[in-house]
């Protein structure tokens, strides 16, 4: 019988400027770290404001987590949803990244895109709670047409 992935979607603040080399570093450590752990998860970044869905073993993700909550670069951290799916939604990525420029048009296309696709790739065991987390950081963070 196979376990249920454990989900666990977060948001937090960045403590000060978000520099993309200070985003290269954390996502070079966290894809090694949670590789090992076996974590798959997407983080998403918009004006200094960090949303991850982190999913994995529920002893893992949550040890993750503390440590995430623990991290002077963080504050505000806040757990939005934590549910159980029969599969992944993220099992391609040891952590996915996307940085989101309300500015950039690119980024509108690219996240209408992907809205998409998250729709298709995150159960609905939960009732729909963290498709539509991430779903409403999207649109709050990109300019309506």
């Amino acid at each position: 019988m196979q376990l249920p992935i454990f989900q666990m979607l977060y948001v937090s603040g960045a403590v000060g400027p978000v520099s993309e080399s200070s985003i290269d570093q954390i996502l070079a450590t966290s894809r090694r770290n949670n590789a090992v752990a076996g974590i798959t998860g997407l983080l998403l970044v918009a004006d200094e404001i960090f949303v991850q869905v982190l999913e994995g073993d529920r002893e893992a993700v949550l040890g993750l987590a503390s440590r995430i909550r623990a991290d002077r670069r963080h504050r505000n951290f806040m757990v939005l949803v934590e549910t159980q799916a029969a599969e992944r939604a993220f099992g391609a990525w040891h952590m996915g990244f996307k940085r989101l420029d309300p500015g950039r048009a690119e980024d509108q296309v690219v996240f209408r895109a992907t809205a998409a696709a998250i729709n298709q790739r995150i159960g609905r065991a939960d009732g729909g709670l963290m498709l539509h987390a991430v779903l409403a950081f999207g649109r709050d963070m990109i300019a309506s047409d």
